[in-house]
């Protein structure tokens, strides 16, 4: 089972990985003739208390991502009253070892993280795939699939 161990940050379970346009995205661009965004390396904090994943605008502005709705969104700092945040379609590319697990549709979310030292929110849009060991006492994070 191809798997990943990583140390636990002082920012928690970190995980660096790519994340460019959907496959979708990427083909409206070239037949349109714009210019395709190179993927981005982003570090995505392992969250199993958010149902999707989630990037920063600063990581959806240089990938150029067009919105594709918005979605109403609960969490702690919001209460019971929804915040609205946009959709966006993206590709997100997990490295386990010599080979990476593609996610692509992924359906992300925009939220404001780079405050917290980090691009994203891995979710469990993409966990729910996953295997997640996190072992305090060893300081260390194992992701498979």
């Amino acid at each position: 089972m191809p798997h990943i161990a990583l140390p636990i940050t002082p920012d928690g379970p970190i995980v660096t990985c790519d994340v460019s346009p959907s496959n979708v995205r990427r083909a409206a661009l070239t037949a349109s003739g714009a210019i395709t965004p190179n993927p981005v390396r982003v570090r995505l904090l392992v969250d199993t208390g958010a149902e999707s994943t989630c990037l920063d605008p600063a990581v959806v502005s240089r990938l150029g991502l067009q919105a594709t709705g918005l979605v109403p969104v609960l969490t702690p700092t919001t209460g019971s009253t929804a915040q609205v945040v946009a959709q966006y379609d993206a590709a997100l590319f997990l490295p386990f070892g010599s080979t990476s697990r593609a996610f692509d549709p992924l359906p992300i979310l925009e939220s404001q993280l780079s405050p917290q030292g980090i691009d994203g929110l891995l979710g469990r849009d993409v966990l729910e795939d996953c295997l997640v060991v996190y072992s305090g006492p060893n300081s260390l994070f194992i992701l498979s699939i």
